[in-house]
């Protein structure tokens, strides 16, 4: 309750978080998987995915604010399993992420390659009507 308690004070007070959290954690998890990877700074071992251009000024939810902890500690209930990670890859992001400019075909073959098909294409690509698009991907289709 904690969690989804702040994300709809969030909500409350800034609309697009939805779109916002919702990219946040596509752009984390289509590469190398779910591990908050996309959170990392860069370090002088590698340059992480903050960086890379489908991020960059674009994905937010980095900084975390206003945190506060009970006096017994805060306690989250949540499901095993994510390994997060201790390494990120601007490398990576900007070779798995589908650019919005790129054919059909090559997004499609990015998602397969992830165990995604064309119904999760359709999804995560209609989840854009959410938020809003940056000027600069509208004004190629205006011309």
């Amino acid at each position: 309750m904690i969690v989804q308690n702040g994300v709809w004070a969030a909500f409350k007070t800034d609309t697009r978080i939805a779109a916002s959290l919702l990219r946040l954690h596509f752009h984390d998890c289509f590469v190398n998987g779910c591990d908050a990877s996309i959170l990392l700074d860069d370090t002088i071992d590698f340059r992480g995915e903050k960086n890379a251009f489908p991020n960059r000024n674009s994905a937010r939810g980095y900084e975390q604010e206003n945190l506060s902890f009970c006096q017994e500690g805060l306690i989250i209930l949540f499901h095993f399993g994510r390994k997060d990670g201790f390494t990120a890859s601007e490398k990576a992001a900007n070779e798995q992420l589908p650019s919005p400019i790129e054919p059909l075909e090559n997004i499609t073959a990015k998602f397969t390659s992830k165990g995604l098909d064309m119904k999760d294409v359709v999804v995560l690509s209609g989840a854009h009507t959410i938020g809003f698009a940056q000027c600069f991907y509208l004004q190629e289709e205006a011309v």
